[in-house]
């Protein structure tokens, strides 16, 4: 199978999907046949994403949604899950990233932060795998950093998250291995 067979009709959602890392993995998804939902929490911005792309406009679906809320995560790919009929692929992409020194972070610094790179994906993968179990078949993607793996300075906050996203997700391909759902992590670098 070609790697553009196998995402032909697969149902994605990819969150921070207006710009950056998201949008050009989207307008891939899109190029190789997948149906996406392109989320974020901008309507305006997404719409403007979605009438930007090249390829598969007409597979592309706004999916507004802010994702620190969890209640906001969850009913968006538990109503993705019963429009589409399944979710085959959930990349949590959104993320904030940040140098700073450290005697100028604040605590509300770590809240957001750690709210909108860690919580996110927790509040993702959490609303996905029991939908994931009950289809018998899934695959969850994270975004993390090259930071969570090797810390920089003036990363401390960064890295704490992308460290939590990594860790998390590599503990979870074990423990699902064996029970049809798979777990990646992509960790990006400058």
């Amino acid at each position: 199978m070609t790697p553009s067979a196998y995402y032909q009709d697969k149902v994605c959602i990819v969150t921070g999907a207006n710009s950056g890392i998201g949008y050009a993995l989207s307008a891939e998804l899109l190029r190789r046949g997948a149906i996406v939902y392109m989320a974020g929490r901008n309507k305006a911005k997404v719409e403007e994403a979605i009438r930007n792309l090249a390829d598969g406009k007409d597979r592309a679906r706004p999916l507004i949604v802010e994702v620190t809320d969890r209640a906001q995560v969850t009913k968006a790919i538990e109503d993705t899950a019963k429009e589409a009929g399944r979710i085959d692929l959930l990349f949590n992409n959104a993320g904030i990233g940040g140098t700073i020194q450290y005697e100028k972070v604040t605590i509300e610094d770590w809240k957001t932060i750690i709210d909108t790179n860690l919580w996110s994906v927790i509040y993702g993968v959490h609303a996905a795998i029991p939908i994931m179990l009950k289809q018998g078949s899934g695959h969850i993607v994270n975004t993390s950093s090259v930071a969570g793996i090797v810390p920089l300075p003036y990363q401390a906050l960064y890295a704490t998250t992308k460290f939590g996203v990594t860790g998390m997700t590599e503990s979870l391909r074990f423990e699902f291995m064996d029970r049809g759902l798979h777990f990646s992590t992509i960790c990006p670098a400058n």
